[in-house]
């Protein structure tokens, strides 16, 4: 029942968050952006179809390898598309965006979010917001997260409505992208466009991955 569901999930976001405290990244670990991003959609598409949303996943063409605990990091990015299949309208499309800044991002169609809550929505335990259900542990292990991978996370509103939930990587994570490795430059502007901070960018996609339908 929801009684047993909710326990099951706070038992698992203690037990996360728990690992999370202790977990580091180490200089041999790698993650890739996309196969992070692809596993996530895949794993959640049969909810997100139940629910009557599409999830779609948009990126470059090429491998965002990083150095990165991949396990940790899936387990943020499922827990920032979970938030976006509940709170989004009916017949909407999540989508999670990847590129080589290096960020991930995902995007829906909710209701946005009042300023105030920004502030604190990703503290421990918190749950006055909305879109935190449960203890309010959800959004504090994708801020945990990105933390330990030296990066931040933040929340934007997107044009025509809904919510930008970026988590944004330093440069120096980037491991091998386009063939290059860390400290070479490369030509491709297109593909090393800067995220303003205020404004996320929505370019049209160059991968995109469709789950779900009408």
């Amino acid at each position: 029942g929801g009684d047993s569901d909710s326990m099951s999930r706070l038992v698992s976001q203690l037990l996360t968050m728990t690992r999370l405290d202790w977990v580091a990244v180490e200089p041999d670990d790698r993650a890739e952006l996309m196969t992070i991003c692809k596993a996530v959609a895949g794993h959640l598409a049969p909810i997100a179809i139940k629910e009557g949303r599409s999830i779609e996943v948009t990126g470059t063409n090429s491998p965002v390898i990083i150095r990165g605990n991949a396990g940790a990091l899936e387990q943020a990015v499922s827990n920032l598309v979970e938030n976006a299949i509940r709170y989004s309208a009916r017949n909407t499309t999540v989508t999670i965006e990847y590129d080589d800044t290096p960020s991930i991002r995902v995007m829906d169609r909710g209701r946005g979010i009042e300023p105030h809550e920004k502030q604190v929505m990703f503290d421990r335990f918190h749950r006055a917001d909305r879109r935190v259900g449960g203890a309010g542990l959800g959004l504090s292990i994708v801020r945990q997260t990105a933390v330990i991978h030296g990066g931040s996370v933040d929340v934007f509103d997107r044009s025509g409505g809904g919510s930008i939930f970026e988590i944004r990587f330093p440069k120096d994570i980037l491991f091998h992208v386009y063939g290059i490795q860390p400290g070479e430059t490369h030509e491709t502007s297109d593909h090393t466009k800067q995220v303003d901070a205020g404004t996320p960018d929505e370019k049209k996609p160059s991968l995109k991955l469709v789950t779900g339908g009408e």
